[in-house]
């Protein structure tokens, strides 16, 4: 079953939520995790994540 999860097309259905600032939590939340290089950045991306988070209206 999690092959047919990870082989749908990203689209507006299958992004979940999109009223009030879900869509741009959503998106910090996908740079954080791409951002991270390893368990070690952690801490930095979070802080940074924190940071973009907080300033959403």
């Amino acid at each position: 079953m999690s092959d047919q999860l990870m082989r749908l097309r990203d689209t507006t259905s299958t992004q979940g939520a999109q009223i009030g600032p879900f869509d741009t939590v959503r998106t910090v939340i996908e740079e954080a995790v791409d951002s991270m290089d390893g368990v070690d950045s952690v801490p930095d991306v979070l802080k940074r994540f924190d940071t973009q988070v907080g300033k959403q209206p």
